[in-house]
C-alpha cells in the first residue's frame, strides 16, 4: 500500500471471476490457488475486482461448491452481494496471509 498523488491511497488489487469473487466477498473462499504467486508480498489491504466474464468452467465449479457446502449454503455463498457491478472493484480484503508455493505431483 502506498500513497499516490493528491492524497490518494493505492492498494494492490486482484481480479476474480465468478463464482470465486462472490465466495471471497461472502467470506467462504480464504485461499488463493493460482499457479503463480499473485499475492506474494501483499499483506493487506487488497482490493477485489469482480471480472466481467465468469470463470471458463463456472458450471463445474458451482457443482463442486454445491457438493461441498450443500445446496442452501452454496446458493448463499455464490450470491454476489447486492448491487455489485461486473468489471469493477467491489470489495476489500483487510488481511492477506503468507504466500506459499505448493507443488502437485502428477503421474
Amino acid at each position: 500500500m502506498e500513497n499516490g498523488e493528491k492524497g490518494e491511497l493505492r492498494v494492490p488489487c486482484v481480479s476474480l471471476r465468478e463464482p470465486f469473487c462472490s465466495l471471497v466477498l461472502n467470506g467462504w473462499k480464504t485461499l488463493e490457488t493460482r499457479k503463480w504467486p499473485v499475492l506474494a508480498g501483499v499483506a493487506g489491504p487488497l482490493a477485489v475486482h469482480r471480472a466481467f466474464h465468469e470463470w471458463d468452467d463456472a458450471p463445474a465449479a458451482e457443482s463442486f461448491i454445491r457438493e461441498q457446502l450443500g445446496p442452501q449454503a452454496a446458493a448463499q455463498a455464490m450470491l454476489p452481494p447486492h448491487g455489485t457491478p461486473k468489471s469493477a472493484v467491489v470489495g476489500l480484503v483487510l488481511s492477506v496471509g503468507a504466500t506459499r508455493r505448493v507443488w502437485a505431483h502428477r503421474n
